[in-house]
């Protein structure tokens, strides 16, 4: 399988690496770029930038260049700064 970083529309997506079928896709949305805010504002571009698996995690390393943490950032996240983050999810079973 491939999987690919969304990095717009906040996904990392499962890719058939025979049939070039996206099997899965997995949202990020509600950590980076949520109704309730971003984790770094202002921001014009989807932020994430590397992903890594391993079998019972997803780490997805987010570039901010550079901007700050913004007020949603720092309450929910405990972000400070301008320095940039590695978010850690469970993987779920079969992605």
């Amino acid at each position: 399988n491939l999987y690919v970083l969304e990095r717009n529309g906040n996904y990392e997506t499962k890719v058939d690496a025979g049939t070039f079928e996206v099997v899965g896709k997995l949202s990020y949305r509600d950590v980076c770029s949520s109704p309730a805010g971003k984790l770094y504002e202002p921001s014009r571009y989807g932020m994430g930038e590397a992903i890594a698996l391993t079998d019972d995690q997803i780490w997805l390393g987010i570039d901010n260049n550079g901007i700050g943490a913004s007020p949603y950032g720092q309450k929910f996240h405990g972000l400070e700064g301008n320095q940039p983050a590695i978010l850690i999810f469970k993987r779920p079973a079969g992605f």
